[in-house]
């Protein structure tokens, strides 16, 4: 009925500012307290806690996400609004995260992704390559994997 409205969510919709730099941050980290996934812990991230690590969200995610993994060297990104997000995510090498802005940032600029998966909310889910889901433990450490070594 409405043939205009119909779109290609596996191509990007987002694209990347030609004033943007990149970043030496390999994986951008967004978990709001909404939307987690009960199943799956982070303690996983320390082998990967050496810089690499970067935390976009609110002052007070951050720290709940590095208290409760224990991590030590995830560096915060304080921004300003959703346009300085995305200009950390596009150039980073992959995102972590569960539902929110950040997330939907990340698949619409099709950068490699992983969707932290709400099992008890699952009406968010990654369109084209790249982007993956993670429900329980074991392929959450995959995909991780994969992007910072891959």
């Amino acid at each position: 009925i409405y043939p205009e409205m119909s779109s290609d969510l596996s191509a990007n919709w987002l694209v990347r500012d030609s004033s943007d730099k990149p970043s030496n941050t390999s994986l951008i980290i967004n978990r709001t307290s909404r939307y987690q996934n009960p199943y799956l812990h982070y303690y996983f991230l320390k082998k990967y806690d050496d810089g690499r690590l970067a935390f976009v969200g609110t002052e007070s995610e951050y720290e709940n996400f590095c208290k409760k993994w224990e991590l030590d060297k995830v560096a915060y990104i304080k921004t300003l609004d959703f346009l300085e997000v995305s200009r950390y995510i596009c150039f980073a090498k992959g995102f972590l995260g569960n539902q929110s802005a950040c997330w939907h940032i990340a698949d619409g600029l099709k950068i490699p992704r992983i969707l932290e998966y709400s099992p008890h909310y699952p009406n968010t889910h990654p369109t084209g390559a790249d982007g993956y889901a993670a429900m329980y433990q074991e392929p959450l450490e995959y995909f991780v994997d994969k992007i910072m070594n891959g």
